[in-house]
């Protein structure tokens, strides 16, 4: 074998190598599935008096990107189940449904922000806020948190229409002095 011989061979094995070792990258990649966001969401809670028979909750929602890709959240919506007093619309008590594992408590307000081009890198955080008046004789409130997966959600039409995100809750007393914030 000739010298000339022996380096087309040794570039065609270098050509071979490389293209497997791209290829067994680019399966890894995809088994890890770190092509998808990872995301880490805590409520913090406070609430003030505002006027007679009103009262400010501030729901503050902490998004920490936990993954090596890009986040772009579609949107944040939340929803404030009155807990205590028991709502009128639940006169026969708690009930739990088979194949649930929370009650229904009733929503008693509710609001979604709709994301446009927003994006969280990797590793940082970002915060979000979210007021609402509710009457001054709320005790204890469910706070329910659902932030909307830009990358998971359905891509062909075929597919079956599903949403996938990530979620939240906290339960809050507004009477206690001390109910600062909850995760």
């Amino acid at each position: 074998m000739t010298l000339t011989e022996f380096k087309d061979a040794a570039q065609a094995a270098q050509s071979v190598v490389t293209t497997i070792a791209i290829a067994a990258g680019a399966i890894w990649f995809f088994f890890r599935r770190v092509r998808f966001p990872c995301a880490t969401i805590t409520h913090s809670v406070v609430h003030r008096p505002i006027r007679e028979g009103k009262t400010l909750l501030r729901v503050s929602i902490h998004a920490v990107n936990a993954g090596v890709v890009l986040l772009k959240p579609e949107s944040i919506a939340v929803w404030i189940h009155q807990v205590c007093p028991l709502h009128p619309d639940l006169k026969a008590g708690v009930v739990v449904r088979d194949l649930q594992s929370e009650c229904d408590w009733p929503i008693i307000a509710e609001r979604t922000h709709h994301l446009r081009d927003h994006e969280i890198e990797p590793g940082e955080p970002d915060e979000f806020h979210f007021d609402f008046e509710l009457d001054a004789d709320v005790k204890t409130i469910l706070a329910y948190t659902y932030v909307k997966n830009i990358a998971k959600k359905k891509r062909w039409p075929s597919a079956k229409s599903r949403e996938i995100g990530w979620r939240t809750t906290t339960i809050y007393d507004l009477h206690n002095e001390h109910s600062v914030e909850a995760a």
